[in-house]
Parts: structure tokens; sequence; C-alpha cells
């Protein structure tokens, strides 16, 4: 994926990305979610990408996890109390530190 102008090159990550993201493979549900982001070699689709976060997350992956957060941000229907609510249904251990601060008036 390294080398952005070159269409092949992109459309081998794509593939390869895909079929491992298919098979439950984290980083390739990962990577493929960047491609989804960035639009590279398929359209921009934030809804796709966050599918394919959500599927790294659903397997623990604390990257996905908190990039799925930053995402969710971007799109209106997204819900982020729900997606912690199903990881927590299905058995992903989340951790959030303590945060120490005050509202301001």
């Amino acid at each position: 994926m390294k080398e952005q102008f070159n269409e092949t090159n992109l459309k081998t990550a794509f593939d390869l990305f895909l079929y491992s993201s298919t098979l439950g493979y984290v980083k390739g549900q990962v990577n493929l979610s960047e491609m989804y982001l960035n639009g590279q070699h398929v359209k921009k689709d934030l809804n796709l990408a966050l599918y394919w976060l959500k599927q790294a997350s659903l397997q623990s992956y604390k990257p996905a996890i908190l990039k799925y957060g930053i995402v969710c941000k971007q799109v209106e229907s997204c819900n982020i109390a729900n997606f912690y609510q199903e990881l927590i249904t299905d058995g992903v251990n989340i951790k959030v530190r303590m945060l120490d601060f005050k509202l301001g008036k």
C-alpha cells in the first residue's frame, strides 16, 4: 500500500486485505478500513470502514477499537455507546482510563 501512485499495487493490496479480512485477520481488517477511509482504490466509504473496524474490534484488537471511536464521530448515524455495549456483550474486555477533569461553567 505504500506505493500510493501505483494502481496495480493498490488493487493487489485491496484484494489481499479483503481476502484476509474475510478470514478474520485483524490487521487485514484495519488495513482494509484504511483503504475505505482514504478512498484508496475504492470509493471512500466511512460505513464500510466502520464495518471492518468493528470486525477487528470484536476480536479485542485495541487499535481498531480506538480508530472506530474516531471514525464514528464523523458518521451521523454512528452511536459509539451502542458499539461499546456490543463489544461488552460479545465478551470484549474494554478498559477505560480514569480521567481527572472538571467541567467549566
